[in-house]
C-alpha cells in the first residue's frame, strides 16, 4: 500500500451515502493516486422463474451499472480533478469491494450506509468490516450535509 499516491476503492449504488463516499474518496486522492469506483449488481439465479423474463441480461445489467457511475461522474464536479476508474461486478458488493481492493493493493475502502440494521450499519458495510484486510471508512447517510446531495 502507498501513501504518496493512494489507491482508494469506493462502493457506489446511487444512494446519497454512496455519493458522499465517492466525494470522500476524491478528497483522499486529489493530490495524486486513483479512485476506483465500483458498482456491484446481482442477476437473478438461472432457476428464478421471474428472472428469465423480467430480469436484465448480463450485458444490460453491466451497462446499466456502468452508466449509473458515468452519470454521477458527469454531475459531480470534484471528479473532474482526480484520476478515477469505473468498475462493475456481478457479485455481492462486499465481496467485490474486497477483491478489487486486494487486486489493486488499495490503501482504503470507502462505502456509504443507510444504517438500516440494529447495529446502525447496512449489510454491505457490516460484512465489509468483517472481511476487509485494510482500513474501511463508512459514511452514514444521517451525517450528510446538504452540499453533498
Amino acid at each position: 500500500m502507498t501513501t504518496d499516491h493512494p489507491v482508494i476503492v469506493v462502493g457506489y449504488d446511487g444512494t446519497r451515502a454512496a455519493r458522499a463516499a465517492v466525494v470522500r474518496g476524491a478528497e483522499r486522492v486529489r493530490d495524486g493516486g486513483v479512485l476506483l469506483i465500483l458498482r456491484a449488481y446481482r442477476l437473478p439465479p438461472d432457476d428464478d422463474p421471474y428472472g428469465a423474463f423480467h430480469g436484465p441480461r448480463l450485458e444490460d445489467a453491466a451497462n446499466l451499472a456502468a452508466q449509473s457511475i458515468d452519470e454521477f461522474a458527469g454531475e459531480e464536479p470534484r471528479l473532474a480533478f482526480v484520476r478515477w476508474e469505473r468498475h462493475v461486478a456481478d457479485a455481492p458488493a462486499a465481496e467485490a469491494l474486497v477483491r478489487l481492493a486486494a487486486r489493486r493493493d488499495a490503501d482504503e475502502i470507502i462505502v456509504g450506509t443507510r444504517g438500516l440494521s440494529r447495529s446502525g450499519l447496512g449489510s454491505v458495510a457490516a460484512e465489509l468490516l468483517q472481511r476487509a484486510d485494510r482500513p474501511v471508512t463508512v459514511i452514514p447517510e444521517r451525517m450528510l450535509l446538504e452540499h453533498i446531495s
